[in-house]
């Protein structure tokens, strides 16, 4: 993601098995946040507004140009070019943040834990929540 290599983020979402029932992001009120964690934490918020708006060039444009990764859904790792495959085949209907650990270790990473719940569509009239550590 881009944050002019100030910021190196590792992200890992510790998923949950509950139903979103809200929209957008909760908020943070036992965490305190430095200036470099609550800048982090913006972005994963983002990360999930752009997915629910199916937003894919605002996706897109976290990425550093860089970036290459290996998501669980793909069987070999994948540039920025195809970072945003998934998106047509997944839909966010709704979800939820919430965050466990937001840290900052020196001047350069951010490291956020958090359980997140999402809600998708399956087929014309279901809808599914996803469940999963990674």
């Amino acid at each position: 993601m881009k944050m002019r290599s100030l910021f190196a983020i590792i992200s890992v979402g510790l998923w949950a098995s509950v139903v979103a029932q809200n929209s957008a992001s909760s908020s943070m009120p036992t965490l305190k946040l430095s200036t470099s964690e609550q800048a982090v934490w913006e972005q994963e918020e983002n990360y999930w507004r752009l997915l629910k708006a199916d937003n894919r060039q605002g996706y897109l444009d976290l990425w550093d140009d860089r970036f290459v990764g290996w998501p669980l859904f793909e069987n070999t790792p994948i540039h920025k070019d195809k970072i945003t495959n998934f998106m047509s085949d997944i839909k966010v209907l709704d979800y939820k943040l919430e965050p466990l650990s937001v840290q900052e270790f020196g001047a350069d990473f951010v490291i956020t834990f958090y359980a997140q719940m999402y809600a998708a569509p399956v087929g014309p009239r279901g809808m599914r929540v996803r469940a999963f550590r990674a």
